[in-house]
């Protein structure tokens, strides 16, 4: 497949250029989304408070109730990779079926957790955005890659910390302590292994 080929394929399929992803019927790109919603509650599995992990090396912080889980990192590629309607829609999935009983939400719970729903509910604008600009070419580098996941974890963080300082009725200042700085180093983590893998992933699909 030519660059040009895909850009215009791009244009009309999403970020990742790959010619089968292309011609995937319905059903194959539902399916996509499915698997990358389970990816999320898998990794929602993967969960510590940070009052807990940081106790471990010596960092008292104040105590929040959001737990620290991989669940950014899945959201950036669902997006990357399904582009932004099935990254959206993957998204959505995980949330509500989440909220409707499935126990995949951190920890293993289901329904919808007041203090920490509003970062759920972020999930879905942010793998949207992502895959919105993943379609444009100057996009596809690394560097641009990690900027685009860095303002889609603001998107998410902005909602999950107004939700927090709504059900706790605390300061905006407080709601940033108890519910953006502590993640902020994983979160970096998490962008810039999410966005090495979706930028390889899209130069293989150059070279199919």
């Amino acid at each position: 497949m030519s660059n040009m080929e895909c850009v215009l394929d791009s244009r009309q399929y999403g970020p990742l250029c790959f010619a089968r992803r292309a011609d995937a019927a319905l059903p194959v790109k539902i399916a996509a989304a499915v698997g990358m919603a389970a990816a999320t509650g898998l990794l929602a599995q993967v969960s510590v408070l940070p009052s807990e992990l940081l106790a471990r090396v010596g960092i008292v912080l104040p105590f929040t109730p959001v737990p620290i889980t991989g669940q950014v990192f899945s959201v950036l590629l669902a997006g990357a990779l399904l582009g932004r309607s099935f990254g959206a829609l993957s998204m959505g999935m995980y949330v509500g079926l989440g909220v409707a009983g499935i126990p995949w939400l951190a920890g293993g719970v289901s329904g919808f957790p007041l203090a920490s729903g509003g970062y759920l509910i972020g999930f879905i604008p942010a793998a949207l955005f992502v895959g919105w600009i993943s379609r444009f070419p100057a996009m596809r580098r690394y560097l641009p890659m990690v900027g685009a996941m860095t303002i889609a974890a603001g998107i998410i963080y902005l909602v999950g910390v107004a939700q927090l300082a709504a059900v706790m009725r605390i300061g905006p200042v407080r709601a940033i302590q108890l519910g953006a700085f502590p993640f902020v180093p994983g979160e970096i983590v998490k962008i810039v292994l999410a966005a090495g893998i979706a930028t390889s992933a899209m130069r293989l699909g150059r070279q199919a």
